[in-house]
């Protein structure tokens, strides 16, 4: 988990929709709700109603419009908290509700605080924790 900026940690739990979709979802009313891919729906499978860590890297969340084609379920609407510009990328500190993250995105593009704008988790690249053990799970 080394690295600048380091992973985000997003608590939650694995639920399933009527569809038999699996989610990562965090609690209260302006909840932060992920559709889990391929990679990741065995696991959540196994581990259904748990409390779960979603980690996943700051590159990893990257603002939606530069992404060929996102998947829907993975994007999420965000405030930006604060946005550090590092010369070649900014990092942006941003908002959903009661969770909060940190994207590194290039640079090129002025992003103010405040500003919302919609981001895309790139799940196949995100690990599950047990939230109480910590360990990796899958």
């Amino acid at each position: 988990f080394i690295g600048s900026p380091p992973m985000n940690f997003i608590y939650g739990l694995v639920e399933v929709s009527d569809a038999g979709t699996f989610f990562v979802s965090t609690e209260g009313a302006s909840r932060l709700r992920l559709e889990l891919g391929p990679k990741l729906r065995t696991i959540g499978r196994a581990h259904a109603g748990r409390p779960l860590v979603l980690g996943i890297r700051p590159e990893n969340i990257p603002v939606a419009a530069s992404v060929a084609k996102p998947h829907p379920p993975q994007c999420v609407e965000a405030t930006i908290d604060v946005a550090e510009p590092m010369g070649s990328e900014t990092y942006l500190y941003l908002l959903f509700g009661h969770a909060s993250s940190i994207a590194k995105v290039p640079s090129g593009v002025t992003y103010r605080p405040g500003e919302s704008l919609k981001v895309w988790f790139d799940l196949e690249q995100a690990h599950l924790f047990d939230a109480e053990s910590e360990a990796v799970l899958g």
